[in-house]
């Protein structure tokens, strides 16, 4: 797994869609399905990309962000023009979706290989690798939670690269009792390809202080 992480890194950039549905964070009976399309530049991490969150009887609103480093901006989403705001992230963003490079390279198992499989035409291998999981910082408040250990399942294609990562994860917390199930999968295209990134201006005043966690 190291090597493809290392393979996917030196590519540079990549195109992301991430798409995950949580049950039990709302609070309510329902499915939340979180979806993000953009593009990063692993070195930095930079990264340009659109989410929208949509649950039982609120429709999605997409809202723009940009990352530089440890920097986050927020398009607030203005009726006629953009409003900026900035933040601090207190973890490293996840460049990979749900998970950050530092989380992947933690893992102490080794990848069992699955087999050979297609995506989006090419022939890809897969791959699995468990995490025993462990508390973590999610959402932008900073909850802190457990994470249940999971396997985390990976496709590699013939040059090296990680084209696409998918687990299903469940965090706890024990007071107040908090409980949420996730199922998320990550494809990654277009590597290597130009993507620009630049802090957004003006951003708005009053903007909110003090810092988030991406993921």
């Amino acid at each position: 797994m190291r090597a493809a992480i290392a393979t996917t890194d030196r590519q540079g950039t990549a195109h992301i869609v991430s798409l995950e549905q949580v049950k039990g964070a709302t609070g309510t009976a329902g499915t939340t399905t979180i979806s993000l399309v953009g593009d990063v530049r692993f070195v930095g991490p930079e990264a340009n990309y659109t989410t929208a969150v949509s649950s039982p009887g609120h429709q999605a609103v997409p809202v723009r962000s940009v990352v530089i480093g440890s920097d986050l901006y927020l398009d607030g989403g203005g009726a006629t023009e953009p409003q900026w705001q900035h933040v601090r992230l207190r973890t490293d963003f996840a460049v990979f979706g749900f998970v950050t490079t530092k989380q992947l390279l933690a893992i102490s198992s080794s990848a069992i290989e699955v087999g050979r499989t297609t995506l989006a035409g090419r022939s890809v291998t897969e791959f699995t690798v468990h995490d025993p999981g462990g508390p973590i910082s999610v959402n932008s408040t900073g909850l802190k939670v457990t994470m249940d250990p999971f396997d985390l399942h990976l496709w590699v294609d013939g040059g090296g690269r990680m084209v696409q990562l998918a687990a299903d994860q469940t965090a706890v917390r024990g007071s107040p009792r908090y409980v949420a199930t996730s199922s998320t999968t990550v494809k990654l295209s277009d590597f290597g390809l130009p993507v620009t990134v630049m802090a957004p201006s003006p951003v708005a005043s009053g903007a909110p202080s003090g810092s988030v966690s991406p993921n």
